[in-house]
């Protein structure tokens, strides 16, 4: 996950005109900015009521009490804003569990009746739900962690326990929302990194993008914003949520929130200054061309092929011939037609991708036979070798052997699988990091 130069995110800024505008746009700014703030002075007026505190991440009720109270005033009334549970459980590590509770729960109420009421409380099955918010007091790591994991998870239950019809989540809000931020800034990396190393890791394939949050952060300090499903790139896009001693990240959030659940034209048209544009952003996923070379067994279609492609990415896997020079002549064919920016070779396809004119284009390599095929005996700086101790097609000390040929630091042999196939989710998993790690590095580079 590679850091990128700042660029222009679709979120939240909508800055297309209307004709005849009369200042309303801008008016419009001011209006919600000025309604943060009294959320925001009654936040402050609580807080001086309650005293001094050291525990940053209490008291929080308040805080839940205060947005969902502007998400009523701000949402059409076929939506109810509570606080509650999403009806059904699934598998999570092997056990039985229901959703984590949600802080703010928006659901529909005008096709749907919640499986239980009590005053603000509710359990409402998956079909009905529109948005899900974890609302804390302070933005520190810890709270930040959770906070994501638990909107994460209560999308998977959206996604998995519906009974009735499937809920296309790109329908589904969800947000992890602080009033305070009190993570130091960093001194050594940028602000996104701090989002994206707990952002991240609840990304592994394509379908995930759906259970991303569209809005993490401070009302105070930094929004972050999704910039949406996309087969080619998703990103987050960073902005201060005060702009000129106005505040823009509550209307930002309100913004993505009714661009989800709401059909075009169905709120206001926001304006937002011309100069509001996002300060940093990261890309966690970028879609790549991956040239698949198959070992002798296989015809290009097993696993690991096809969990690069559920990862979102795009796999050329060549037929070849058993003759291992027209294996190497079509395999650099097809390399010379499609330049993909990565090259994976499976077992005597690591040997095939070790003997084609590949230029600086980067290498996986799995449990290469290069002993046994071609005449290659080293690989480029800008590879990895993935293999087995327990293979027992190829050794393992032919890896080693290989990137000592090569005058390779140890580091590029990575010891993973319990066997020559590499099939396992661990190696499978590596697999991906290593094309991902390697495409990003050669762009950067």
């Amino acid at each position: 996950m590679q850091q990128q130069e700042p660029e222009s995110q679709p979120e939240p800024v909508d800055n297309v005109k209307a004709k005849a505008d009369h200042g309303l746009g801008a008016g419009l700014f001011d209006f919600y900015a000025s309604q943060a703030e009294v959320m925001l002075a009654q936040y402050e007026n609580i807080v001086h009521l309650l005293g001094p505190t050291d525990d940053w991440t209490a008291p929080g009720t308040h805080c839940e009490v205060l947005l969902r109270d502007f998400l009523r005033r701000n949402l059409p009334s076929t939506f109810s804003v509570d606080k509650g549970f999403i009806y059904g459980r699934r598998e999570v590590k092997g056990a039985s569990k229901h959703c984590p509770e949600i802080d703010i729960l928006i659901h529909d109420t005008s096709y749907y009746r919640p499986a239980f009421r009590l005053e603000d409380f509710v359990i409402v099955q998956p079909e009905a739900v529109r948005g899900i918010i974890q609302v804390k007091r302070t933005l520190t790591s810890k709270q930040l962690k959770s906070a994501i994991e638990n909107v994460v998870e209560a999308k998977r239950f959206v996604r998995e326990c519906a009974t009735q019809m499937s809920v296309p989540l790109d329908k589904v809000f969800s947000a992890a929302v602080f009033f305070e931020d009190n993570i130091p800034e960093p001194v050594n990396k940028t602000i996104s990194e701090t989002y994206e190393n707990q952002i991240v890791p609840h990304f592994s394939e394509f379908k995930d993008g759906n259970t991303m949050p569209n809005y993490v952060g401070s009302l105070k300090h930094n929004s972050l914003f999704f910039s949406g499903l996309n087969r080619q790139r998703m990103s987050y896009g960073i902005y201060h949520s005060v702009h000129n001693g106005k505040n823009a990240g509550l209307q930002g959030m309100l913004v993505s929130l009714s661009r989800t659940i709401l059909p075009h034209g169905m709120q206001p048209r926001f304006q937002f200054p011309d100069d509001y544009q996002n300060f940093e952003h990261f890309v966690f996923y970028e879609r790549m061309k991956v040239l698949f070379i198959h070992d002798l067994e296989s015809s290009g279609g097993g696993v690991k092929p096809t969990f690069l492609n559920k990862a979102g990415h795009d796999v050329i896997t060549p037929a070849l011939d058993d003759d291992f020079d027209l294996a190497v002549r079509t395999a650099q064919t097809v390399y010379d037609q499609h330049e993909p920016d990565v090259i994976v070779g499976s077992s005597r396809g690591g040997a095939v991708a070790m003997n084609i004119n590949a230029g600086k284009t980067p290498m996986v390599l799995l449990c290469p036979a290069w002993k046994k095929w071609g005449t290659a005996t080293t690989i480029k700086s800008n590879s990895v070798i993935l293999h087995s101790k327990q293979d027992d097609v190829v050794p393992f000390e032919d890896s080693e052997e290989l990137v000592s040929n090569s005058n390779l630091p140890s580091e590029v042999l990575i010891e993973v699988g319990t066997d020559h196939r590499l099939a396992d989710p661990e190696p499978l998993k590596a697999m991906l990091e290593a094309c991902e790690q390697l495409r990003g590095e050669c762009r950067n580079g």
